[in-house]
């Protein structure tokens, strides 16, 4: 399984659309920007047959340090995830 970093997501759309390397980033940016930008407000962003974007929080809890043993207290923090649709989980 090899990994797709965003310069080949960007060259390949790119290559799809016939538009300049440097424009498609600037789109690429833009919707990836947007996405965070409503999952930050609080805001789901679907996108109809690929999925769902959503912020999440996870409550502040207590962990443990794996070197030491010690108890330590792991503040709130805030993850984006993404559910996949039907459609792409057929795929």
């Amino acid at each position: 399984m090899s990994k797709i970093t965003k310069a080949i997501l960007i060259e390949t759309i790119s290559q799809d659309v016939g538009l300049p390397k440097t424009k498609t980033a600037e789109v690429v940016d833009a919707v990836l920007s947007r996405i965070q930008s409503y999952t930050d407000d609080g805001e789901k962003v679907a996108l109809a047959s690929f999925g769902q974007f959503e912020a999440r929080t996870r409550k502040a809890r207590q962990g443990r340090n794996p070197s030491t043993g010690e108890t330590i207290q792991i503040p709130e923090s805030r993850t984006m995830v993404f559910r996949a649709s039907k459609a792409v989980k057929k795929s």
